[in-house]
């Protein structure tokens, strides 16, 4: 591993957002960097405390963007902030009677990728799996809102035990249970069994840094043996100009890059 490509890759983009968390991860005037972070994501976050779809100031608040972007608030120490807060109050409104998350409707008029359609029943499992594992990493782990998720997500597994759908949902699946019940849980290690048995699936893609963000809010320490695989797995993956390549495409490749770097990082890597 290059550490010092992987920043100059990083510093070379136009990415203002990346560069400040890059910042904040190498310990780099971290006080002035959070407040950019803090800034961008008011700036980004819509009145009804949701983040807009494809992260387009103005479009449509939805589940998957106001999730993704409250964990990354979470990993910048962030919680307290009003767009953490207000996020986590829209995310609680938008919870089904019946415990799960949901697309609205509206997303459809703007023709959202399959895993992502509010009509499609498996992209609900893996959007509640993302909400439960961040309200399992904040002050709700005891909630009743985290609980009617889990048990919405014990419905929806399969013969073998593992969560319907999108496979990603398993590895989120690690954090929730080891959070909330202990990595020893009868409900974690199955998870881990899944996912041990599928590693062919994301070793050698970017998706093993969310893999690992899971393991790792979970409490898995670095030398525990599937960690230690995918970790190591990662480090070799890097390109040759110090990126990690995306599984989305090229423009995500800077975001990958800097959230590999804060996963090393999170594991004492470097």
């Amino acid at each position: 591993m290059d550490i010092q490509k992987a920043i100059n890759f990083v510093n070379k983009s136009d990415s203002k957002i990346e560069i400040a968390k890059l910042n904040v991860i190498l310990g780099n005037k971290v006080e002035e960097n959070s407040q950019h972070l803090f800034e961008y994501y008011s700036n980004l976050q819509n009145k009804d405390g949701g983040f807009p779809h494809q992260r387009n100031i103005g479009q449509i608040s939805t589940i998957n963007v106001t999730t993704g972007l409250l964990h990354t608030l979470l990993d910048f120490d962030l919680e307290k902030s009003k767009p953490f807060q207000i996020g986590i109050k829209y995310l609680i409104k938008q919870q089904h009677k019946n415990g799960y998350w949901n697309e609205p409707q509206e997303l459809l008029k703007l023709k959202p990728p399959i895993w992502d359609d509010p009509t499609n029943e498996l992209a609900r499992i893996w959007l509640t799996a993302n909400a439960c594992h961040l309200l399992a990493r904040t002050k709700y782990v005891t909630s009743k809102n985290l609980t009617k998720g889990i048990t919405f997500l014990l419905e929806n597994l399969s013969e073998n035990k593992q969560l319907k759908g999108y496979f990603h949902a398993n590895w989120i699946a690690v954090g929730i249970f080891a959070i909330r019940n202990g990595k020893e849980d009868e409900s974690t290690q199955n998870f881990v069994r899944v996912i041990k048995n599928n590693l062919d699936k994301i070793l050698g893609t970017s998706d093993l840094a969310w893999c690992l963000h899971c393991f790792h809010t979970g409490g898995f320490h670095r030398e525990y043996p599937i960690v230690r695989k995918m970790l190591d797995n990662l480090l070799s993956i890097q390109n040759q100009d110090g990126r990690w390549i995306s599984v989305d495409g090229q423009v995500f490749d800077v975001f990958t890059t800097v959230y590999t770097l804060y996963i090393l990082k999170s594991f004492n890597e470097f």
